[in-house]
Protein backbone atom coordinates (compact mmCIF):
# COMPACT_ATOMS: atom_id res chain seq x y z
CA UNK A 1 0.00 0.00 0.00
CA UNK A 2 2.48 2.64 1.12
CA UNK A 3 6.11 2.49 0.24
CA UNK A 4 8.83 3.26 2.70
CA UNK A 5 10.89 6.12 1.39
CA UNK A 6 14.38 6.47 2.74
CA UNK A 7 14.60 10.11 3.78
CA UNK A 8 18.39 10.17 3.75
CA UNK A 9 18.50 9.43 0.00
CA UNK A 10 16.06 12.16 -1.04
CA UNK A 11 17.03 15.48 0.48
CA UNK A 12 14.46 18.20 0.01
CA UNK A 13 15.93 21.65 -0.37
CA UNK A 14 13.68 24.40 0.97
CA UNK A 15 14.52 27.74 -0.64
CA UNK A 16 15.18 30.74 1.55
CA UNK A 17 13.08 33.77 0.66
CA UNK A 18 13.68 37.39 1.49
CA UNK A 19 11.59 38.38 4.51
CA UNK A 20 9.25 41.38 4.51
CA UNK A 21 7.88 42.19 7.97
CA UNK A 22 8.57 38.63 9.08
CA UNK A 23 6.82 36.95 6.14
CA UNK A 24 8.27 35.46 2.95
CA UNK A 25 8.21 37.85 -0.02
CA UNK A 26 6.06 35.53 -2.23
CA UNK A 27 3.35 35.63 0.45
CA UNK A 28 3.00 39.37 -0.07
CA UNK A 29 2.59 38.84 -3.81
CA UNK A 30 -0.17 36.35 -3.08
CA UNK A 31 -1.82 38.76 -0.65
CA UNK A 32 -1.71 41.67 -3.09
CA UNK A 33 -3.10 39.63 -5.99
CA UNK A 34 -5.98 38.46 -3.79
CA UNK A 35 -6.52 42.02 -2.56
CA UNK A 36 -6.78 43.45 -6.07
CA UNK A 37 -9.02 40.59 -7.22
CA UNK A 38 -11.46 41.35 -4.38
CA UNK A 39 -11.18 45.10 -5.05
CA UNK A 40 -12.08 44.57 -8.72
CA UNK A 41 -14.94 42.19 -7.86
CA UNK A 42 -16.61 44.59 -5.44
CA UNK A 43 -15.84 47.55 -7.71
CA UNK A 44 -17.66 45.89 -10.60
CA UNK A 45 -20.69 45.31 -8.38
CA UNK A 46 -21.50 49.01 -8.03
CA UNK A 47 -20.59 49.69 -11.65
CA UNK A 48 -23.02 47.00 -12.82
CA UNK A 49 -25.86 48.44 -10.71
CA UNK A 50 -25.14 51.92 -12.09
CA UNK A 51 -25.14 50.50 -15.63
CA UNK A 52 -28.53 48.81 -15.08
CA UNK A 53 -30.00 52.05 -13.72
CA UNK A 54 -28.57 54.09 -16.59
CA UNK A 55 -29.57 51.73 -19.40
CA UNK A 56 -32.88 50.29 -18.27
CA UNK A 57 -34.26 53.10 -16.10
CA UNK A 58 -32.86 56.06 -18.09
CA UNK A 59 -30.78 57.20 -15.13
CA UNK A 60 -33.82 57.64 -12.86
CA UNK A 61 -32.70 57.10 -9.23
CA UNK A 62 -35.94 55.27 -8.41
CA UNK A 63 -34.68 52.40 -10.57
CA UNK A 64 -31.87 51.67 -8.14
CA UNK A 65 -34.00 49.37 -5.99
CA UNK A 66 -34.97 47.18 -8.93
CA UNK A 67 -31.37 47.25 -10.23
CA UNK A 68 -30.15 46.04 -6.84
CA UNK A 69 -32.79 43.30 -6.89
CA UNK A 70 -31.75 42.18 -10.39
CA UNK A 71 -28.09 42.12 -9.43
CA UNK A 72 -28.82 40.37 -6.12
CA UNK A 73 -30.85 37.71 -7.92
CA UNK A 74 -28.03 37.15 -10.39
CA UNK A 75 -25.47 36.85 -7.60
CA UNK A 76 -27.71 34.42 -5.68
CA UNK A 77 -28.00 32.23 -8.78
CA UNK A 78 -24.22 32.28 -9.21
CA UNK A 79 -23.67 31.08 -5.65
CA UNK A 80 -26.57 28.60 -5.80
CA UNK A 81 -25.15 27.01 -8.94
CA UNK A 82 -22.31 25.64 -6.82
CA UNK A 83 -24.92 23.67 -4.87
CA UNK A 84 -27.25 22.78 -7.73
CA UNK A 85 -24.64 21.62 -10.26
CA UNK A 86 -23.43 18.61 -8.23
CA UNK A 87 -27.03 17.45 -7.74
CA UNK A 88 -27.66 17.66 -11.49
CA UNK A 89 -24.41 15.82 -12.19
CA UNK A 90 -25.32 13.09 -9.70
CA UNK A 91 -28.77 12.60 -11.24
CA UNK A 92 -27.43 12.50 -14.79
CA UNK A 93 -24.68 9.97 -14.02
CA UNK A 94 -26.75 7.65 -11.85
CA UNK A 95 -28.85 6.34 -14.77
Amino acid sequence: MTKNINASNSAVIIPEFKQIWGHPAPLWMLFMSEFWERFAFYGIRWALVLYIVAQFHNGDPTGQASANFIYGSYLALVYASALIDPMIKKESTSK
